[in-house]
């Protein structure tokens, strides 16, 4: 069974959590800074954490959902962050609201640790997000 880490239970991220969650074939773990997001996230019989190192360890695949590139760089760059614990063999799903400056940066600070990483924009918003059916524009590195 593939191991997938959500980070970012927020508005968009929790609802795609969710719909993750409900596939036989995944094993999911969430996490957030907000304790009241995971306590969310937890009330739908899911697992999540509040240390971003045990998901990154838990996970071969990980999903970032958060607002926007000054989220985005808290979660990835320093100890203990996200490129900081990277293997080659994770593969790193971003769908943020992100900028083209913050991902050159990302792609310039992951040369060498990983196996991949994939820009995931998504579009139709809160409800899509709830029924499943966003639109998602890839990229990848």
């Amino acid at each position: 069974m593939i191991k997938v880490g959500f980070i970012g239970l927020g508005n968009m991220g929790l609802p795609m959590a969710f719909n993750l969650h409900k596939s036989k074939k995944i094993d999911l773990l969430g996490y957030d800074v907000s304790s009241k997001s995971i306590q969310k996230f937890k009330s739908k019989k899911a697992k999540a954490t509040q240390s971003l190192q045990e998901l990154i360890k838990f996970s071969d695949i990980i999903i970032t959902c958060v607002p926007g590139p000054k989220q985005i760089k808290a979660l990835s760059v320093g100890k203990g962050k996200i490129i900081d614990q990277l293997g080659k063999s994770k593969i790193w799903i971003d769908c943020s609201t992100n900028s083209l400056s913050c991902f050159n940066f990302l792609k310039q600070k992951l040369k060498g640790k990983i196996n991949q990483f994939v820009d995931a924009t998504i579009s139709g918003g809160n409800l899509k997000a709830q029924s499943g059916e966003l639109s998602i524009f890839i990229g990848g590195h």
